[in-house]
């Protein structure tokens, strides 16, 4: 075996390892359905069941309702597929999911490898990128950012080996994965005007920067640059004249939105998840500063950094980078946190103090980060375990004749997956209930519609103040309950007559 084989079998067990061995420990792995984004496995597991339908019927109608507000199609598709192959085994899809952000990690490794980063260095860019707040994308089932990362690493390392080993065939296959991971989720199609300034920054980086290099670098691969600008053209032009831009709350641009609002959104955003990303990346940036005089040398890889950084915070402009949404964002800083600085101390003859403390504090960005996974996926897991016993709970406690009403308002997901998952072992009668109105009905099932006075339930649930979707106790009359908390939930049972 050659020193890269060895070396890509070590980094790819190293990987596995450290993944597989902290959502062991945390019991991701485990921990069951959880109430949100899991509803797509039993709801489409149930429309692929139903009668006169099949896999292309449960693919129709899903993809279409989808187009409706958002644009990542391919999601639907594999999502779908998925679930006709595994159904709704949630053990299984954790453990795809682990498996997924092995090869995100290693894939990113590559890149940087590639990149001329030592083995050191590109570890650290692939933990900068993968840990942290958005690490929640290594458990959680639904959000489609461990994918579209893994997918966008798999196209640009293709893309590298296509530039610097001049074979077609990567880049064929550069060109095909950037494609799928803009088809996955909406914010990897602002990679591709990454992508496209990296081609052509790489056939001028050799000469002196100008305006001519940069038209000499267009007219080496314009080919390729055609492709990626058709596809970033048809795209946005898809979502700004037929989906729309503004049918998500979380995303797209509202002009309705105040100066107040957007420093509230970016205020929480930077207490509850960037804080770390800033305290570290100033203190890298005065690094930095003391190869001022070498800054001319990189000053490509400084815009390119902000290429990718910029289009992901215009697009989450309204709440400001949350969780998961940190991907692909954490991809473009890494690039400036690492790859940058790699070229810069290229230049200096040995290893120096500087580079020391700068790898100290790369190195130092990563403990607290590790922290907030362990602290979160241990949080996951036991949210996991009380959903888990909840829902045992009720199906020991009630038979098909029982009402039961799930109170998680507002939080309406958390009741379709209740929902779905009684409707899917047996029980119809499940009521939601509606705050505001003080009313409940049944939302889905043969007996949509009916609704029902509270105080014919047989057993309510809600969220209890250790849940962080807790907002209120519903303002349901509970003297005739049972109420027993199970974790990070309430269960109430009708009391005997």
């Amino acid at each position: 075996m050659n020193h890269k084989k060895k070396e890509a079998a070590l980094i790819f067990t190293f990987f596995t390892i450290l993944v597989f061995g902290l959502l062991i420990f945390t019991g991701t792995i485990t921990s069951g359905l959880h109430y949100v984004d899991d509803h797509e496995f039993i709801h489409y597991d149930l429309l692929m069941k139903a009668d006169r339908s099949n896999l292309f019927g449960c693919l129709k109608e899903v993809v279409q309702f989808d187009l409706s507000h958002r644009f990542r199609p391919l999601y639907n598709i594999l999502r779908v597929f998925l679930i006709a192959v595994i159904g709704p085994d949630f053990f299984l899809a954790s453990i795809l999911k682990a498996i997924e952000i092995v090869l995100a990690l290693y894939f990113l490794y590559r890149c940087a490898r590639l990149l001329k980063c030592n083995m050191l260095y590109a570890i650290l860019f692939s933990l900068i990128i993968m840990v942290g707040p958005q690490s929640v994308v290594w458990w959680k089932l639904g959000p489609q950012e461990s994918t579209g990362t893994l997918v966008f690493a798999c196209g640009f390392y293709c893309l590298l080996k296509g530039l610097y080993e001049n074979k077609k065939s990567f880049s064929f296959f550069s060109v095909l994965f950037i494609l799928c991971a803009s088809l996955y989720k909406e914010s990897y199609i602002l990679t591709i005007p990454f992508v496209m300034a990296f081609i052509i920054y790489d056939k001028c980086k050799d000469d002196k920067f100008c305006l001519k290099r940069v038209k000499e670098g267009i007219m080496k691969t314009y080919p390729l640059l055609l492709i990626y600008l058709m596809i970033f053209s048809i795209e946005m032009v898809i979502i700004v004249f037929c989906v729309g831009t503004n049918k998500i709350g979380y995303a797209g641009i509202d002009f309705n939105t105040s100066l107040s609002e957007y420093k509230v959104s970016w205020g929480n955003s930077y207490h509850n998840y960037l804080k770390w990303f800033i305290y570290f990346g100033i203190s890298v940036f005065l690094i930095m500063l003391t190869y001022i005089n070498k800054w001319k040398k990189v000053a490509g890889y400084f815009f390119l950094s902000i290429i990718f950084i910029l289009p992901q915070c215009i697009l989450y402009l309204k709440t400001g980078l949350e969780e998961r949404y940190i991907l692909p964002w954490a991809f473009g800083y890494a690039f400036f946190l690492v790859i940058l600085p790699n070229k810069l101390f290229s230049f200096e003859k040995k290893v120096g103090v500087r580079q020391r403390i700068y790898t100290c504090i790369l190195i130092g960005l990563l403990i607290p980060h590790f922290a907030i996974l362990v602290r979160e996926a241990k949080y996951f897991a036991y949210n996991g375990e009380s959903i888990g016993e909840v829902l045992e709970t009720v199906l020991l406690n009630s038979d098909s004749d029982s009402k039961i009403l799930s109170a998680y308002s507002p939080y309406m997901e958390s009741d379709l997956t209740v929902s779905y998952w009684m409707l899917e072992n047996g029980r119809e009668n499940i009521y939601i209930w509606n705050e505001d109105s003080k009313e409940c009905a049944i939302a889905l099932g043969p007996n949509q519609g009916e609704a029902a006075d509270v105080s014919d339930m047989d057993i309510i649930l809600f969220y209890n103040t250790q849940n962080r979707h807790f907002c209120y106790v519903p303002d349901i009359d509970l003297s005739d309950y049972e109420v027993n908390d199970i974790g990070t939930l309430t269960y109430c049972q009708k009391k005997a007559k």
